[in-house]
């Protein structure tokens, strides 16, 4: 298995010098599953495919293990083929000439395996992955699901020391991503391998990873564990690309109901002299005071809000809530005593707020 560090990379394409990544440092400790999370155009494909050898860097260098595979001020570039990496990719990228057992033994033919080893080699990953009965099929001849685990077959059938997937899941329907997920957390726990994640989806990468790097505009903008990026969010992109249901931003700019009842919460907790612009209030964080309900801890502060719609989505609720001329979003396991069009008074507690400085950075105040 091997550590993957990445030191003060730069890619730049055109005359223009169009920056797709910028001043990236990262250390992916070895048997690591780090996902680069973040919305199309951030860099995340791009810092894959530079540590692939599938992309030149402008500046920097990256090691994987103890062999330096890529560096500009050397002059030092080792292909692809001999970084002891495998690669999964969107659309699977299999040889449609080729059977099942072919396309899995294509790696381990260019490797130069004997035979009788390669034989066993492809029985032992065919069975771990479940395609055993497709081993004379076509890719033509398979569905999505049954493709992408030949396309992981192939993959792990040559024992690669850090396995780099590019939103392998994402030409998949509901059903069989949940599946794929399930899957790859077992094959990351059975092979031991350094995994590197690319996507957009942050359901994905919270249910996947031991380590997420955000990113934004070819900048790393926060790396930590899942628990780390959701909870503790490093600025304001973080918290409003995390979540399911986005975080509601209160500026406090203003003295509209909303904002003044944020700031007696904050004073209440003698943070009313920080420098804070604007607060962040995940949906699942606010309750309500009304029957059937948590009730309100002593000393909290509530504040009416109209209800102007609830959405049942299986299990829980989404309410949609006006305070004021601002609209926000709230998630309830329980809708009753809610009527949309009457208020509700609503609380949080102040550990729940996450607040952010004129920069957008996180202000710590707890």
């Amino acid at each position: 298995m091997a550590q993957v560090t990445v030191k003060n990379v730069r890619k730049s394409y055109g005359k223009a010098g169009i920056n797709a990544v910028e001043n990236l440092d990262l250390t992916i400790p070895s048997g690591e599953f780090l996902c680069l999370l973040g919305p199309s155009g951030c860099g995340k494909t791009t810092t894959l495919r530079m540590i692939a050898g599938l992309e030149n860097l402008t500046e920097g260098e990256i090691h994987i293990g103890d062999k330096l595979v890529d560096s500009v001020s050397e002059g030092a570039f080792v292909p692809p083929e001999k970084r002891g990496i495998g690669l999964v990719f969107q659309n699977y990228a299999l040889w449609p000439h080729m059977t099942v057992e072919e396309n899995i033994a294509f790696g381990l033919k260019l490797q130069g395996m004997e035979k009788a080893a390669r034989e066993k080699n492809i029985k032992s990953v065919m069975k771990r992955l479940g395609i055993e009965r497709y081993r004379n099929r076509y890719p033509a001849e398979m569905s999505g699901g049954q493709q992408q685990r030949v396309a992981l077959a192939r993959m792990l059938a040559v024992q690669p020391d850090v396995i780099l997937m590019d939103e392998p899941l994402s030409n998949l329907d509901a059903k069989l991503r949940l599946d794929m997920r399930s899957e790859l957390k077992r094959l990351h726990a059975e092979s031991g391998a350094t995994f590197i994640f690319v996507t957009h989806d942050q359901w994905e990468a919270m249910t996947l990873a031991t380590t997420i790097a955000v990113m934004s505009e070819g900048h790393l903008q926060q790396l930590g564990s899942p628990t780390d990026i959701y909870d503790r969010p490093a600025n304001r992109f973080v918290a409003e690309f995390v979540g399911s249901l986005p975080i509601n931003i209160i500026e406090l700019s203003g003295d509209d109901t909303l904002e003044l009842w944020i700031k007696e919460v904050l004073s209440a907790q003698s943070l009313s002299n920080v420098d804070i612009a604007s607060v962040g209030l995940r949906p699942e964080n606010i309750r309500f005071a009304v029957d059937g309900h948590p009730t309100p801890e002593k000393g909290t502060i509530t504040c009416a809000a109209r209800v102007i719609d609830i959405v049942p989505t299986g299990g829980s609720f989404i309410v949609e809530l006006r305070i004021g001329e601002t609209p926000f979003f709230a998630i309830t396991s329980e809708a009753d005593g809610l009527t949309a069009g009457e208020d509700a008074p609503i609380w949080v507690q102040s550990r729940h707020l996450h607040a952010f400085d004129a920069s957008d950075n996180r202000v710590d105040i707890h």
